[in-house]
């Protein structure tokens, strides 16, 4: 995706979300609960479609209950530059090091925002900081990996009022999904969160 691009994504995904709530039969007093997950630039798309969303005016969506899960929040945009690691040995990290920086400031995309008047009542934040030293020469991780944004590193605008739970994966490894990394950060997720049913 280019410049622009994740905020028209952000329209298309409010729009999906509002087609698929007037197919729910409804009765007076009904609340329609929304869960909005983004995973890496799709958190900047989860983004744009709560902006949106806070201003709804289609019945089906008044007063809906919203969730919302990120993970490794990265939007490509020249300030999210130093949220990676990569292996300077390597030809595969010096190439993918200089493709980032080259494309983010074309992708230009905004940084995430939690607007009030949302419904938002519940964020989840997951990001990892793993080095690519801790990946087998195996993964390409082990050249290069992505970061998403901790509370150190912060640059949410968080004005929904809820206060967001920061879960860090950092060095985490499973039999299932190896060491975490940006790449495995949304399998980790659903296996380990959304399979067990601690989500819905």
């Amino acid at each position: 995706m280019a410049s622009g691009e994740t905020i028209a994504a952000g329209t298309n995904l409010l729009n999906q979300v509002a087609n698929d709530a007037r197919t729910f039969e409804q009765h007076p007093g009904d609340v329609v609960e929304v869960h909005f997950f983004g995973h890496s630039r799709g958190t900047v798309v989860v983004s744009q479609a709560l902006e949106q969303f806070a201003n709804r005016q289609d019945p089906t969506l008044v007063g809906s209950y919203v969730e919302v899960t990120l993970l490794d929040i990265h939007p490509a945009n020249s300030s999210e530059n130093n949220l990676l690691d990569y292996n300077p040995l390597s030809v595969i990290g010096l190439v993918d090091y200089a493709a980032v920086a080259l494309f983010d400031p074309i992708a230009a995309d905004p940084e995430v925002t939690l607007p009030a008047g949302a419904g938002i009542m519940e964020v989840d934040i997951w990001f990892q900081h793993t080095l690519c030293s801790s990946f087998p020469n195996s993964n390409s991780e082990s050249a290069f990996n992505l970061w998403g944004e901790s509370q150190a590193s912060n640059s949410i605008t968080n004005r929904s009022g809820v206060q967001p739970s920061w879960n860090c994966l950092t060095n985490q490894s499973t039999t299932q999904t190896g060491v975490i990394g940006h790449s495995e950060i949304h399998e980790y997720y659903r296996i380990f969160q959304v399979d067990q049913g601690l989500v819905h």
